[in-house]
């Protein structure tokens, strides 16, 4: 168990860090284009703004809602382990499953990775024409 135990605290450390850039990116992103006054201007002119702002906006919160199913799902599996009877209820079987489901996880990363990119992409293609 010490070797799982191991590789599990450097997968957490590294969702940690991860999830913690993409929200970081995702605010500070903007509010850096927003205060910047002639990356302000650019950006309000261009019919590319709103898919910009959108692809901002998806990825952070898709980041935190999956904060909220994993902080949910990780509530229920610890009281099933502390009140064995929680265990049977449905609450606990989903959030069970949840648990175990890394695909969610990877495919919200990639989404976010996606939009950020697009949206940085963006901001290159109006900034430098």
């Amino acid at each position: 168990m010490g070797a799982a135990l191991e590789v599990y605290k450097a997968y957490e450390d590294y969702s940690k860090t991860l999830r913690t850039w993409f929200v970081a990116f995702g605010v500070g992103a903007p509010l850096v284009l927003l205060t910047n006054e002639k990356l302000s201007t650019k950006l309000a002119a261009s019919p590319l703004l709103p898919p910009l702002v959108a692809a901002y906006a998806i990825g952070v919160g898709l980041q935190v809602l999956l904060a909220i199913v994993n902080k949910n799902a990780m509530w229920a599996c610890y009281y099933g382990e502390v009140e064995n009877s929680f265990q049977s209820t449905r609450r606990y079987k989903v959030a069970n499953w949840l648990s175990q489901q890394y695909w969610i996880d990877a495919a919200f990363d990639f989404l976010t990775a996606v939009l950020f990119g697009l949206a940085t992409f963006r901001v290159f293609r109006i900034v430098f024409g």
